[in-house]
């Protein structure tokens, strides 16, 4: 298969997935993705400081043979994957969600009573 090929099937694959989301509104099959982009700060920790504990846990539970064969590494990737967006949903269910803020919080767009950005009208001195 050339190049050509893959960017073919990428894109059929990619104009499929847009289609079922945005025009038909198929919704149900996106939640593992919304849930990882609520808290990509979360999971980029947890990532990088408990990969060495989660695959211990995975060998304990599931026996070490398994991750032995020459799948193993693949199958530790998706263990450790799964139990990264285990933490993500149940973060995403409780409403946590891990933000950066400098000293205070971004400002909002100021809007008029009809909701269009712009002028607002100055408050009355007291």
């Amino acid at each position: 298969m050339d190049g050509l090929q893959r960017r073919r099937r990428t894109l059929a694959c990619w104009q499929a997935c847009i289609t079922s989301v945005d025009v038909r509104g198929a919704r149900s099959w996106v939640l593992p993705f919304v849930v990882a982009g609520r808290n990509p700060i979360l999971l980029y920790t947890l990532a990088v400081h408990s990969s060495l504990v989660d695959r211990e846990v995975w060998r304990r539970a599931l026996g070490r043979a398994l991750f032995a064969g020459y799948w193993g590494p693949v199958l530790e990737s998706v263990a450790c994957g799964l139990s990264l967006w285990l933490v993500a949903c149940a973060a995403y269910r409780l409403k946590v969600f891990v933000r950066i803020w400098s000293r205070r919080p971004p400002r909002r767009a100021r809007c008029d009573r009809r909701g269009r950005a712009g002028q607002v009208p100055k408050p009355m001195p007291a």
